[in-house]
């Protein structure tokens, strides 16, 4: 699995390792980076509102992915929003 596909995509199953390390590490680091551009006054508004939308639909179609290597629906992570 390519690196776009494994941050963007919906489609595929990926283990637990996988998961951790590339879904939840790369939002943490954007996380990160956000916080302290947002700090020292050099991000605005939008760019947070893009950042912080990044990191959602990683975190998404990552746990779509989670959820059906085992084997559930992806509607089912309606319930940790």
């Amino acid at each position: 699995m390519t690196p776009i596909n494994l941050l963007f995509s919906f489609k595929g199953r990926i283990g637990r390792k996988l998961f951790w390390l590339g879904t939840i590490v790369p939002a943490c680091i954007i996380q990160t980076a956000l916080y302290t551009l947002q700090k020292i006054n050099i991000a605005n508004d939008i760019f947070l509102f893009f950042g912080y939308s990044l990191i959602t639909w990683i975190i998404t179609a990552g746990l779509s992915k989670r959820l059906h290597d085992l084997s559930q629906s992806s509607w089912l992570q309606l319930i940790f929003f």
